[in-house]
């Protein structure tokens, strides 16, 4: 969307799941507080989850301005039949990771942000009836340290970057799922966050 900055305040989001037991991927340092109108969450309660490898991640803004890969897990839990993926708004170009969901990538903190949000003008997204099938996907995302909330359409340049400190990583998930047979439909959020240390 032409002229759109990247002025897109972190919402407050619900975090589903947990990681099991013994996992090598530990719940994240701190629970979002619920959503408000998610009603599709009870829905899919338990089925889906974000996992990260780390209880932080660390990197010095040299490596940051470099590019530092950063990945999560997905895990999907049971075959789910009814759901319709959305990307994030306001563009709706963003593709779908390799779970076939749109999650959101999203470090903030100490008024810096970054998040790709805006790839331009596009279609609104058609509310597709998807299959997400159990399994566990990787998904991940490269960071050069810097603000910015994406390309536009008019090539917008990214902003300074991130100074030392310490700033959040939020992964959210979000759509609709289908009700019933005649069609009804709910809204879902899924989210976790994690700390992000730059020395």
């Amino acid at each position: 969307m032409k002229g759109i900055g990247i002025i897109l305040a972190a919402g407050v989001l619900l975090g589903l799941g947990r990681p099991d037991s013994g996992t090598a991927f530990p719940a994240p340092f701190a629970q979002p507080a619920p959503a408000q109108g998610k009603e599709g969450n009870k829905k899919i309660e338990g089925a889906i989850r974000i996992e990260f490898p780390v209880k932080e991640y660390m990197f010095t803004t040299a490596e940051a301005a470099k590019g530092v890969k950063i990945e999560y897990r997905i895990v999907v839990d049971q075959d789910l039949l009814n759901l319709i993926p959305l990307p994030h708004g306001p563009s709706s170009a963003t593709p779908p990771g390799p779970s076939g969901l749109y999650p959101l990538e999203r470090i903030a903190g100490n008024g810096q942000s970054y998040a790709l949000l805006d790839f331009g003008l596009g279609p609104p997204p058609k509310e597709t009836v998807k299959a997400v099938k159990k399994g566990t996907y990787t998904h991940s995302f490269t960071w050069d340290g810097r603000n910015w909330g994406g390309p536009s359409d008019t090539g917008q340049p990214k902003g300074p970057a991130f100074p030392p400190g310490t700033y959040t990583l939020t992964v959210t998930l979000h759509g609709k799922v289908m009700t019933d047979a005649a069609g009804s439909k709910l809204p879902y959020e899924i989210s976790r966050s994690v700390k992000l240390v730059l020395k």
